[in-house]
């Protein structure tokens, strides 16, 4: 199988730093172009099902990707953005300044009314099994997330879980991964980047990616 996943294009919520998490949020005129842009990128690329998240941002993303092809969206709420709870709707560094105070990691902090990134992945891995084992052969396209994407390369890459989160994300990029024999391999990568805006080579060994961790912190949540 392969998987394309492509994140939404952007919103007034990301330029302003805003968490969306599960809210919906409202494409600005670049991100509008954005979808449009990827949508003709991929018009010639062989897709079998489209599948994506339920929000807005995603939908509108993904039915502009099915408009070239004679494909019917179907919608997943497992495909939705990490659930921020009481953050949602506030800015970044307020919830940042919460999570360091908690003594928690990064990826097993649960906020008040939301989801911790394993959280996260145990629902993103329920949605792959699924598709994995339903699209063998197949080649499917994913609208979702900057923290979804993150997710796929913490279950399916050797990268350390934080030094993923704290990696940043572009609206519109996407991640290809293919499974061959119960393993994954990724073959391209136009989602995710340093905080230096240099797209992560996840060819590297765990050993020098293990360097970006700390320096990368902030960029975690930017990308939903």
């Amino acid at each position: 199988m392969k998987l394309i996943a492509v994140r939404h294009g952007e919103t007034f919520e990301n330029v302003s730093g805003i968490i969306q998490g599960q809210r919906n949020g409202k494409l600005t005129e670049k991100g509008m172009a954005q979808v449009l842009k990827i949508s003709r990128e991929l018009k010639n690329e062989k897709i079998d099902f489209i599948y994506s998240s339920d929000l807005w941002r995603t939908a509108w993303t993904a039915e502009h990707i099915a408009a070239y092809h004679p494909i019917e969206v179907k919608y997943s709420p497992a495909l939705r953005e990490r659930e921020f709870g009481i953050f949602q709707g506030k800015g970044r560094e307020e919830f940042f300044d919460e999570e360091m105070k908690s003594g928690i990691s990064r990826s097993k902090y649960r906020p008040k009314g939301g989801e911790s990134f394993h959280d996260v992945m145990k629902r993103v891995k329920g949605f792959m099994d699924k598709t994995v084992k339903n699209h063998e052969g197949h080649n499917v396209v994913v609208v979702t997330h900057g923290g979804i994407i993150k997710s796929l390369l913490a279950l399916y890459t050797r990268v350390p879980v934080e030094d993923i989160m704290g990696m940043k994300t572009r609206n519109t990029g996407i991640l290809v991964m293919t499974i061959k024999q119960g393993k994954w391999s990724v073959t391209k990568n136009t989602a995710v980047f340093t905080k230096d805006d240099v797209p992560v080579n996840f060819g590297r060994s765990r050993k020098r990616r293990a360097k970006t961790s700390a320096a990368h912190r902030k960029a975690a949540v930017k990308g939903n």
